[in-house]
């Protein structure tokens, strides 16, 4: 990939790039964006990552594999004598070597040119991902390294994840089972008398079960299911009301994106008739994914299907997106979008659907381009459930 663009180290600046290259959490709410970085080389190198001291314990939790970690900045941990005895786990013993065996630089600017002077790197051309990366500290550096060539790299991080690996696959495939069993649990626990609330902390402790970390669920019940994000609320569900449940959950730093629906008691004509059109929608685009295909084609046959059966208003600005390390990843679905899916992309199809005053829908579901189709990785009906 880096000889590919004549790049000899590329480095990652947004939570989500630098997970993609060194496997960490995204690290929400320990540090401030920019202050991590990932680097990759395109020799026979060693990767690194460079972190602030307080957000050690994220690497060494976490499944990556990375070995070169580079810490700066002030944060003070103590060792225990009994710390290499039996009882203490993996990560402290992964933080210790690295908090107490190395130096720290004083701040992330200082690390890094430390990593590129130890690795030689006093020319050529680094690809830098610019998305989070104040201009001051990239001054700094090519002050530093004044025959060194930084070029943007947040595009190249773009189309490197528009494709997944079967790792990548897998790990998206298991974090859309739990949100499925996390479905299953709230239309299971429905019905009149319910809170709003109580169906969140359903879906949450379900996801949890599974394995995988709830990220946002929207369960909207009542008119109150044309609320697009809807927030938790003590909302008691009664006879008769939509629910419109789109939910996500995290595994192994991936995410999923599932939307199903639903009735208290039998729906109206005009209920059914809507989500009816809506699924067509869906299952258009569905029918006509694979390699080659442009997202504004998928786009424009989706609002046309749903427009032809029976919401004739029918208005979108986008009827899905890719999927990875943030729920929403390029290429959208979109009218403007000419990006070709690709094999192995994965992808969220929808067709939502916001009334204010009446209520919402939204059938969604994740899919993996095939060689010659598509693979639902979100197996649960697509159906309007009766609970």
């Amino acid at each position: 990939m880096l000889h590919q663009r004549d790049l000899d180290a590329i480095v990652a600046s947004s939570p989500e790039n630098v997970s993609y290259l060194c496997d960490i959490p995204q690290l929400p709410g320990v540090v401030s964006e920019s202050q991590v970085h990932g680097i990759a080389f395109s020799e026979r190198m060693e990767p690194t990552l460079v972190i602030p001291a307080v957000a050690l314990d994220q690497w060494a939790q976490s499944d990556s594999l990375i070995k070169d970690v580079k810490i700066y900045g002030e944060f003070f941990y103590c060792k225990n004598d009994t710390l290499n005895r039996d009882n203490s786990s993996s990560a402290e013993r992964k933080i210790a070597k690295i908090y107490f065996g190395q130096p720290r630089a004083s701040d992330v600017a200082d690390a890094l040119v430390g990593v590129f002077r130890e690795r030689g790197f006093v020319k050529g051309r680094i690809g830098f991902d610019e998305s989070n990366v104040p201009t001051a500290r990239m001054r700094l550096l090519q002050r530093k390294f004044p025959r060194v060539r930084f070029v943007p790299a947040r595009e190249a991080f773009e189309e490197m994840r528009m494709i997944k690996s079967p790792e990548e696959i897998e790990r998206i495939r298991k974090a859309v089972k739990a949100t499925e069993r996390g479905i299953q649990a709230v239309l299971e626990a429905s019905g009149p008398g319910v809170s709003n609330r109580e169906l969140q902390i359903t879906y949450r402790t379900t996801v949890m079960r599974e394995g995988c970390t709830p990220f946002f669920g929207v369960i909207g019940t009542g008119t109150e299911s044309a609320i697009v994000n809807h927030l938790p609320s003590e909302y008691i569900l009664q006879k008769g009301d939509i629910m419109r449940i789109d939910c996500n959950a995290i595994y192994k730093n991936y995410l999923s994106d599932v939307g199903r629906n639903a009735t208290l008691g039998p729906p109206t004509l005009k209920e059914q008739k809507l989500f009816n059109a809506l699924s067509m929608g869906v299952k258009k685009m569905e029918q006509m994914i694979k390699p080659g295909i442009k997202c504004c084609e998928l786009f424009k046959a989706a609002v046309s299907t749903v427009q032809k059966s029976g919401i004739d208003h029918y208005r979108r600005q986008n009827t899905g997106h890719s999927i990875g390390l943030r729920v929403v990843e390029p290429p959208l679905i979109s009218s403007t979008s000419n990006t070709r899916l690709r094999e192995n992309m994965v992808i969220a199809i929808e067709a939502p659907y916001y009334e204010l005053g009446f209520g919402g829908f939204n059938p969604e579901d994740t899919v993996r381009v095939t060689k010659s189709g598509v693979e639902k990785l979100s197996i649960m009906e697509n159906k309007l459930y009766l609970v």
